[in-house]
């Protein structure tokens, strides 16, 4: 069993370890500090995915791609980066099935109907609930089943806690929002922080799965790719300062973690994007190249035109309770083609007039722990983020935590970074 010293240990190289890493580097040149993470690639749901069929070139995000221009972290990084920003198109419209026209989506103009009565409800009632539960006091289910078919996601309604959704729905999922993709790729941005940091002196190992903490001071890892399993051999990572980096399922996989109350605040929930390439038509149009971004009842839920010039396109992106199903198709023998057979038999049913092709390309991304959700509970969120940035001075003061999963701007990259500045409040401030 090999050992290795270090001044701070980064255990996670998703965005908000990679950013922690290369702040740290900059602002304490001197420190020895190491990023470790379990998988061969960093910058965990950034990642882009780039590749070739019958000549053409395609690109497109495995995880997150669409950025609010109000998310002040990830744009400067952007630009401290030389990278590049597009606009995309918010707006989408629906279409409740094969049987129905397609139609504006009428989701922002029931806001007024159906989420702002909410915003005046006591704090208390909002926070121990979620607005699914509260419209259910309220609106027939026919009605209630309706307005929410029309937006393409299920957590914020169901899951996460009603007063946090609400907030949701005033900022990034504001009526007025406007957003923007990386032109280079979100993989783009992770390789120049790579480089960054070790420019900065920064040591990253991959293929390290973190096994467990020996001590407060000591960590063991398995060193290889988590496909060889235990027959990996053991390294021991010694530091006074561990970051955990990481999201709340691997929080949990720790014992040393298990009395830690903050988890059982928070839940993750899956999410399934799948991508296809079309071949065009006899007439050289692709079959979507007229259609905006839609949302239906129907399995696909959302459906994301891509490209027209190279036929690429998002034919499903569910989450919760719509990916489950999808998912377990996934699972099965030969999965992701039978999942893609039946998501174009979906569309050729959904679009009964027009002419779908069989595609050229079915890539299916799942995230069985996509992003993290406050629970509905008798607690303060607000407090409970900041109090995860250093969850345990006095037991264990050189421990620190940060990540999406604990930020109060859950599914964003930028509430990663967020939550990784206020950790490295904590550790520049200590020592």
């Amino acid at each position: 069993m090999s050992s290795n010293t270090y001044d701070i240990v980064i255990i996670g190289a998703g965005m908000a370890g990679l950013y922690a890493a290369v702040e740290l580097a900059k602002r304490q040149p001197k420190r020895r500090i190491c990023l470790v993470d379990k998988y061969k690639f960093i910058g965990g749901r950034a990642f882009t995915y780039k590749g070739t069929v019958n000549g053409v070139q395609y690109q497109w995000e495995e995880g997150g791609a669409r950025i609010s221009m109000k998310h002040k972290l990830l744009m400067g990084l952007f630009k401290k980066y030389g990278l590049t920003t597009v606009p995309i198109e918010g707006f989408s419209q629906y279409k409740e099935s094969g049987a129905y026209p397609i139609e504006p989506p009428l989701f922002d103009e029931c806001r007024a109907i159906f989420l702002e009565p909410l915003e005046h409800l006591p704090e208390p009632t909002l926070g121990q609930t979620t607005i699914q539960a509260l419209l259910r006091r309220f609106v027939k289910p026919a009605t209630l089943e309706t307005f929410l078919n029309r937006y393409p996601y299920r957590a914020e309604f169901s899951t996460l806690r009603a007063d946090l959704a609400l907030q949701v729905f005033r900022e990034e999922f504001g009526p007025n929002e406007k957003y923007v993709v990386c032109k280079e790729g979100l993989s783009e941005l992770v390789a120049r922080m790579q480089t960054d940091f070790l420019k900065r002196g920064g040591t990253l190992l991959t293929q390290h799965e973190l096994l467990e903490m020996q001590d407060t001071t000591h960590a063991v890892f398995k060193k290889g790719p988590p496909s060889e399993g235990e027959s990996r051999p053991d390294v021991v990572l010694d530091s006074p300062k561990f970051v955990f980096a990481l999201p709340l399922e691997a929080i949990k996989r720790l014992t040393v973690f298990k009395d830690w109350a903050t988890l059982n605040h928070l839940v993750m929930r899956p999410l399934l994007r799948v991508f296809a390439v079309f071949p065009p038509s006899p007439n050289k149009k692709l079959w979507f190249h007229d259609l905006p971004k839609i949302v239906t009842a129907q399995t696909p839920r959302f459906i994301i035109p891509q490209s027209i010039e190279n036929g690429s396109i998002q034919i499903s992106y569910t989450d919760s309770e719509d990916a489950e199903p999808l998912m377990r198709i996934l699972d099965e023998q030969d999965g992701e083609r039978k999942l893609g057979k039946k998501l174009v038999e979906d569309l050729r049913v959904l679009f009964g007039d027009r002419n779908i092709p069989d595609p050229l390309f079915v890539k299916a991304y799942p995230w069985p722990h996509g992003v993290t959700y406050w629970r509905p509970g008798a607690y303060d969120p607000y407090a409970e983020s900041r109090r995860a940035s250093h969850p345990f001075p006095k037991e264990r003061p050189g421990w620190f935590v940060c990540g999406e999963s604990f930020s109060v701007h859950q599914c964003w990259i930028e509430g990663a970074l967020e939550h990784a500045a206020s950790t490295l409040y904590h550790i520049l401030r200590k020592h």
